[in-house]
């Protein structure tokens, strides 16, 4: 059987384009040749947590691994499915929700959490950054005592990543509320994988996923091309 008589593609990557939060600069070079001309694009003033990207676990503890320490392993393998896009705008993630709909989650997995928060608001739009759900301490526990391996996000899956942006911020009393992906799961080794697209197009719970960060000597992270494969067995 031939590979993609076998698997479906689907590419969730963020399109890397300007907008009001991340303003990557473009470049060009024609490189002239005998009978042809290269062109060679160069992209400046692009930050490592930039669209999507992995989070290594020096990104919040300076002792532990920089993302080229990393086995690319950690960023592929099984993965499930949880939908929480009925949810909306400024929503709470919480344990009781994430146990009510993680029945299927296994040790060992990539779980992606699926807010649809882009068919809300584009990316490039500044309410798809200020009104994003996010996962809460309790949410996050949740997971780390699910042992999974890694999670991924199409949403800005911590309430504090919005702080910088909206004038009407009120940091919670702990801030671990704030923070709970960071804290509780990468400081433990639970790789992040942030800022995804496109997950309304995977139509099962349970598939393949890989995210294949740069390998960046001595960085805290590292933009990803991230893609899944979802059997054709129907």
């Amino acid at each position: 059987m031939k590979f993609f008589d076998q698997y479906r593609v689907v590419d969730l990557s963020m399109l890397i384009e300007p907008h009001w939060r991340f303003k990557p600069e473009f470049g060009f070079k024609e490189i002239p040749k005998p009978e042809f001309s290269f062109r060679s694009t160069v992209l400046q003033s692009y930050g490592a947590h930039n669209f999507s990207h992995c989070d290594a676990p020096q990104h919040v503890d300076r002792s532990m691994e920089t993302i080229e320490q990393m086995d690319i392993r950690r960023f592929a393998g099984e993965a499930s499915l949880i939908d929480v896009s009925d949810l909306g705008d400024n929503a709470p993630i919480t344990r009781e929700i994430l146990a009510d709909r993680g029945g299927h989650l296994r040790e060992g997995d990539i779980v992606l959490l699926r807010s649809n928060q882009a068919l809300r608001h584009p990316t490039t739009d500044e309410k798809y950054w200020t009104l994003s759900p996010w996962v809460t301490k309790s949410g996050a526990q949740f997971l780390l005592e699910k042992k999974i391996k890694a999670v991924a996000f199409d949403f800005p899956q911590d309430r504090g990543i919005r702080e910088d942006y909206d004038p009407e911020f009120e940091p919670s009393e702990e801030s671990v509320e704030d923070w709970a992906c960071h804290m509780v799961l990468l400081t433990q080794g639970v790789v992040q994988v942030e800022y995804l697209s496109g997950l309304e197009a995977l139509n099962k719970e349970r598939f393949l996923f890989f995210a294949a960060p740069l390998k960046i000597k001595g960085s805290d992270g590292g933009p990803a091309r991230v893609y899944a494969l979802e059997e054709n067995n129907d």
